[in-house]
């Protein structure tokens, strides 16, 4: 085995992947509305983000499995919250499970 297959196996990249899914589907999706250019730049902002929340939640863990699933779960509700109130919205309608009073707090009790 060689050193980067060893380096990869042992450190958590699956944080880093959820900002390639995300632009990725959205890119190919959207194919001929968005510039590829574009597409390359909004990844390395997620890419930067990610990273960042990594280094933080490593701060505050000292453990980088937990640090890793920090940033996971954080741009994970970034990327898809969207999407989850819509359902929502499509589901039960104009009701307070679909607003913003009751959303944000729910997901932050539901992180904590």
């Amino acid at each position: 085995m060689n050193k980067f297959q060893k380096t990869v196996r042992t450190l958590p990249v699956f944080f880093l992947l959820l900002p390639v899914f995300f632009v990725l589907h959205g890119y190919t999706e959207n194919f001929d509305a968005i510039p590829s250019s574009d597409a390359f730049y909004l990844l390395g902002v997620y890419i930067l983000a990610s990273f960042l929340l990594f280094l933080l939640g490593w701060l505050l863990y000292r453990n980088k499995y937990k640090a890793a699933l920090f940033s996971f779960s954080i741009m994970a509700f970034d990327f898809f919250f969207g999407s989850v109130q819509d359902v929502l919205k499509k589901t039960f309608g104009e009701v307070l499970i679909t607003r913003y009073v009751f959303l944000l707090p729910f997901s932050f009790i539901l992180f904590l």
